[in-house]
């Protein structure tokens, strides 16, 4: 069993919660797979139709398909799997697990294209720009996370 660790403070006690994703879990989900899926294209194209590109574009495009397999999974795990930042009780635990939940589908969709940026930043000067603008964008939505569990608790 694998466990969302993001604070001291588990949910192995708090009451079991059956979130149905909305339409905005959808569309994070839909743009996060639109990253993956336009990466693929773009390394597939390169690969096949340039020079631009060695062999480890092609590596590093499995390791971004697992990632975002790892992370779309992890966006329905069940409660008793993540460690919170706050203590967890029957007042916060919709909250909380909604805000872990929203954090790994934002997290999903930078992170993926991190990775299929860098795969590209050392032939396209845009690549290595976005790859910079999705790493702060990271930081910036763990940031925000801890904010509002911490203003919700």
């Amino acid at each position: 069993m694998f466990t969302i660790n993001l604070g001291p403070f588990s949910g192995k006690n708090a009451p079991e919660i059956h979130y149905h994703p909305s339409i905005a879990d959808r569309i994070l989900e839909g743009t996060a797979a639109l990253c993956l899926l336009s990466g693929i294209g773009i390394v597939c194209w390169n690969y096949f139709h340039t020079d631009l590109l060695s062999d480890y574009g092609v590596y590093g495009i499995f390791i971004s398909i697992v990632v975002f397999a790892l992370l779309f999974g992890g966006a329905y795990a069940p409660v008793r799997c993540i460690n919170f930042p706050v203590r967890i009780g029957k007042h916060n635990v919709v909250k909380q697990y909604i805000l872990v939940i929203k954090l790994i589908r934002t997290f999903n969709i930078f992170l993926t294209m991190f990775m299929v940026a860098g795969i590209l930043s050392d032939y396209y000067k845009w690549a290595a720009i976005l790859k910079v603008i999705s790493l702060i964008i990271c930081v910036l939505s763990i940031g925000v996370y801890y904010i509002l569990a911490f203003r919700y608790k």
